[in-house]
């Protein structure tokens, strides 16, 4: 994405990929199995700084593990809830995981001469309850609605204050026909991870400079217009 004379950036870059087993339990209701991986392709910087990688692919990683109940009352509209889910978290860089990024321990050093005593670590095991909510339906001949609620609480927190914390990633998209090339779409996402901090920010002197940190909610939203165009499947003869 090119934004006046901002250099080009990446604005979307994500793997989300999903995997789920059901067999039928009783009437709507569905003995279930999830599987969900995600990360990105391409390194991540802070800019304007294009020089520091603040992330990369597999750093970080998030996958997640789930058995439960799934409930389908219809076809647009999932509910499954699980009691034993695994939460991993994987930052496949060094320097990462030492800094402590996206949650997992952090590098620990002598408070003496600031020396190395144990690397980071590069996987965070998580193990508690999760819920995810799916609903997607044409609304409408011309409207498109989909969205997916998840929610994840580690109730094995070496913490217990913070037991009582939930993951929240919840992903809106809207998707607008106008005629029969042109579609708009809107896409949110609403993230929020007790365990991963994000910096705060202060203008000092002109300067653009880090006061503190820890959890903060975060949004993105985007608006995008373009062209789809339907390709009619080919027929094959019949022997």
């Amino acid at each position: 994405m090119k934004s006046g004379e901002s250099p080009f950036r990446k604005n979307e870059d994500k793997i989300d990929l999903n995997s789920k087993f059901g067999a039928l339990a009783k009437g709507k209701f569905y003995y279930s199995a999830m599987l969900n991986a995600k990360s990105q392709f391409a390194n991540g910087f802070n800019f304007p700084n294009d020089s520091v990688i603040v992330s990369r692919f597999a750093a970080p990683a998030f996958i997640t593990i789930a058995l439960g109940m799934d409930y389908k009352p219809n076809d647009f509209f999932s509910l499954f809830v699980s009691p034993a889910t695994g939460k991993f978290t994987i930052v496949n860089d060094q320097r990462l995981a030492d800094l402590g990024s996206f949650g997992v321990k952090a590098a620990e050093y002598s408070l003496t001469d600031s020396s190395l005593i144990s690397n980071g670590r590069k996987i965070r095991a998580e193990f508690g309850a999760s819920l995810r909510a799916q609903y997607k339906q044409d609304v409408t001949k011309y409207l498109n609605i989909s969205t997916t609620l998840s929610l994840f609480n580690n109730y094995t927190d070496p913490k217990p204050e913070n037991r009582g914390n939930v993951d929240i990633n919840w992903e809106t998209l809207i998707t607008i026909k106008a005629g029969k090339l042109i579609t708009t779409s809107i896409y949110t996402n609403l993230i929020y991870d007790h365990d991963i901090n994000i910096p705060t920010y202060q203008k000092i002197n002109g300067e653009k400079v880090q006061v503190g940190q820890g959890p903060k909610t975060q949004f993105k939203e985007v608006i995008g217009v373009g062209i789809s165009y339907k390709i009619a499947g080919v027929k094959t003869a019949k022997k």
